[in-house]
């Protein structure tokens, strides 16, 4: 699928499901009902060089697939996460552009879990195991990387900046490498307004969405040779 603009509210630009070998590029996905691109139960699919903004569900959806590339997108001002990557396995998201993703409007989701939290993130990997991030902007989204029950993952070098709540944030996983990420100015009490000031985490420790970098429970994890600076709240937590 190349060079094939899209407008308008249609459900979605492109629904993948059981794709394999497929490549979507240079594609301009803006304003559908649901997500961007939705990859569904499928192997070996590229999604390069496009432009997903403002759609109202997520930029783009990876669920049930493996050997996912997501590289050199710019991917912002959608209603729900930039990326939501579930239940997925050996992929890369690399040198994209993920900015804006918060635009939901206020008290649109109720944060009594951490599922809820879904909606409001640069990136949202919940479970999964073995993907590449690198290389990425995650900037003035919710969190700017919400990471749950998922492991074996290596996130390096990328830029998480400017975000709302916290900028990166590990929930109940194991052995991911977190490595040479510069992971700045987070917690930014001007990105989500009210929502970050008044932030009620439910299930989260309190001092969850302050900080640039928080675990909890989480073990055997390797945050090394990070740049973590000038947050609002602590450093790491």
């Amino acid at each position: 699928v190349l060079g094939s603009p899209t407008g308008g509210l249609a459900t979605e630009f492109t629904n993948l499901d059981v794709s394999y070998t497929l490549t979507v590029a240079k594609n301009q996905i803006l304003y559908n009902a649901v997500d961007g691109v939705a990859i569904v139960s499928s192997d070996s699919v590229r999604v390069l060089g496009n432009a997903m903004s403002s759609n109202f569900g997520n930029g783009i959806t990876v669920s049930s697939s493996v050997n996912i590339a997501i590289p050199s997108n710019t991917i912002g001002f959608n209603v729900m996460d930039g990326i939501e990557w579930i239940h997925s396995w050996s992929g890369l998201i690399n040198q994209n552009d993920v900015v804006s993703n918060n635009v939901k409007p206020l008290g649109f989701a109720k944060v009594g879990s951490l599922k809820a939290l879904s909606g409001y993130n640069g990136l949202f990997m919940d479970p999964s195991y073995y993907n590449i991030v690198d290389q990425n902007i995650f900037a003035y989204n919710g969190f700017g990387v919400l990471l749950t029950d998922s492991g074996y993952n290596n996130f390096t070098t990328n830029a998480i900046y400017n975000n709302g709540l916290d900028g990166f944030n590990i929930q109940n996983s194991s052995s991911n490498r977190v490595t040479n990420n510069n992971i700045t100015l987070n917690s930014n009490p001007y990105v989500l307004g009210n929502f970050s000031q008044n932030f009620k985490p439910g299930v989260l420790n309190a001092l969850s969405g302050y900080n640039g970098l928080f675990m909890d429970p989480s073990e055997n994890n390797v945050i090394s040779s990070n740049y973590i600076n000038n947050n609002y709240g602590d450093g790491v937590q």
